[in-house]
């Protein structure tokens, strides 16, 4: 399974909670312990947001004590209360069993919340899970559910598996060149890879080994050492 990075993203948007709010001030003015006791005050009081601050810097344990456990039941309460990104976190605690008893089932459940919420990375982890099939049961048409949706919201990793997914399953090579292409233009040199590879090929696109050579060379700047020996055989 692919490694997992958890969300590292604190919430700083306009909230009703004056404790949020001084939590914020505090946290950008250095005094994280002062942070953590607002946002522990309002996360009480039902605030998501605190919630899920109180949860970050408990679990990254930033000039604070780490503690795993308290920063579980607070990312609990935020995700209940819709926050994705507490899910998502959530669902990566109980995959690492960070602090907590690791969990298979609850991690990829914390990830289909997510998911559904509309976090693109908690869809694209879905994607690989069900992909590689280590702690669930391979499914590959879950895979490329969840790979599109991913894709959909402009993940570009999701739409270059996807665009695997439709070359090794029924060679669909039209639809892989779709995918691999907006992987491409979105920044992805894998993406630029394999599309040079169709190119060079002729596989759902006219064969065009110039139009290959140009996305060889595209992705051989980007490092990718697969790309470079292919661009050397065409120049």
């Amino acid at each position: 399974m692919k490694k997992l990075i958890l969300g590292t993203i604190l919430l700083f948007s306009i909230n009703l909670y004056a404790d949020f709010a001084d939590g914020t001030f505090e946290y950008n003015a250095g005094n994280y312990e002062d942070a953590m006791i607002l946002w522990d005050g309002a996360c009480n009081k039902g605030d998501a947001k605190s919630c899920h601050n109180l949860g970050l810097i408990l679990y990254t344990g930033k000039n604070i004590k780490q503690d795993y456990p308290r920063a579980a039941k607070a990312f609990s309460k935020a995700c209940e209360k819709g926050i994705s990104t507490s899910c998502f976190s959530l669902a990566v605690m109980n995959l690492r069993g960070s602090g907590i008893k690791q969990d298979y089932v609850k991690g990829v459940d914390y990830f289909d919340k997510a998911c559904e919420a509309g976090h693109s990375y908690s869809c694209y982890n879905l994607g690989n899970i069900y992909k590689d099939g280590q702690i669930v049961i391979q499914h590959f048409e879950k895979s490329k559910k969840y790979f599109t949706k991913s894709c959909n919201a402009d993940n570009m990793p999701a739409c270059y598996e996807l665009g695997n997914l439709y070359v090794r399953g029924k060679k669909e090579y039209i639809e892989a060149q779709k995918l691999f292409s907006k992987a491409c233009n979105g920044g992805l040199s894998y993406g630029c890879l394999n599309l040079g590879i169709l190119y060079l090929d002729g596989l759902g696109v006219k064969q065009n080994k110039a139009t290959a050579k140009k996305l060889f060379l595209k992705a051989c700047d980007d490092g990718i050492s697969t790309a470079c020996e292919h661009y050397k055989k065409l120049k």
